[in-house]
């Protein structure tokens, strides 16, 4: 009978101390303020850059998701804007949604890839190119994120990635 207890107490124990580890590593992603819930893929690290499943930030800043898997691309699109991201591409085309023509390229860190059957890509480049503001605080484990003025004037232009 002591052993049963003694062997319950231990395994209770193992299990509080492991989930509090789960709880401790988990990334929160807030915007505006409003913390984002991530259904079936949380956002996590790989190689220093944080990668979440788009779609529900970018539908929470008003963008709207469509999904190719034949092309595991992802477009996010909002008013006179689109955005092309594609699994495994680091190249990203910056172009006038009116006019169609190039304004920039530049080469993404961290290339948006699939991971767990979700495509995942690193947040902050996609918010930033919004107008977003985007801040880490490493004691907490949170991105935040802020919309201003500047997010809604920037929406009219496409970027597309990869080619």
């Amino acid at each position: 009978m002591k052993r049963t207890i003694i062997v319950t107490i231990i395994l209770s124990l193992a299990l509080f101390v492991s989930s509090t580890t789960v709880f401790a590593n988990e990334i929160s992603v807030v915007i505006d303020g409003q913390r984002i819930e991530f259904q079936d893929q949380p956002p996590i690290i790989i190689d220093g850059s944080t990668f979440v499943p788009i779609r529900a930030a970018a539908e929470h800043i008003g963008l709207t998701v469509t999904w190719n898997q034949a092309a595991q691309t992802v477009n996010l699109l909002s008013n006179d804007v689109a955005v092309g991201l594609q699994a495994g591409s680091n190249l990203v085309l910056v172009a006038d949604a009116r006019t169609g023509m190039e304004i920039r390229r530049h080469t993404l860190n961290a290339s948006p890839r699939i991971h767990n059957g979700r495509l995942i890509l690193p947040i902050r480049v996609i918010m930033e190119e919004f107008g977003c503001e985007v801040d880490w605080d490493p004691a907490t484990r949170t991105i935040d994120i802020t919309t201003t003025e500047a997010t809604w004037s920037q929406m009219s232009r496409t970027i597309v990635i990869g080619e």
